[in-house]
Parts: structure tokens; sequence; C-alpha cells
């Protein structure tokens, strides 16, 4: 849904997560050995945050600071 948001097209394709793992320690060793300054573009760090659902828990927020969000899920876009 936020893809296509923001008009783009839905991924139809994807990796396991250790094929993707086993990339981003490739691609990162081969950046130590050359040295390169800038961050690879997959990174051990992405696939993990990438291949797992993430819930938040703002009720801190609105206990604390008398947050109340417009949206509080996605599907209330009414996409």
């Amino acid at each position: 849904m936020i893809l296509q948001e923001a008009g783009l097209e839905p991924i139809k394709k994807s990796i396991p997560e250790k094929s993707a793992f086993a990339i981003s320690c490739l691609a990162e060793f081969i950046y130590t050995i050359f040295k390169i300054k800038r961050e690879p573009r997959l990174t051990r760090f992405l696939v993990h945050e990438l291949s797992r659902s993430h819930w938040f828990d703002i009720s801190a927020a609105r206990k604390l600071l008398d947050y109340n969000p417009e949206i509080s899920n996605i599907k209330e876009l009414g996409v």
C-alpha cells in the first residue's frame, strides 16, 4: 500500500533472507577489502530490518504527551 501511495509498482520478486544476508556479508567484505568509504547498498543491518515485522507501542506518547495521531493504521488511509 505504501508503494502504491507513492505511485510505484508493487514488488513482485523476493529472495530468501539467508541469501540476502550472504550477499550483504560479501558486499561488506568487498567494501572493507577495497577500503571503499561509502556504505554498501545492501548491509547485514538492512537485511535484518527488512526481513522482520516491526510493531511500535505509542501508549507512552499518548499518556505523557497527550499524543493522538490522526492516522494510527495504514488501513485507515482508505487505500
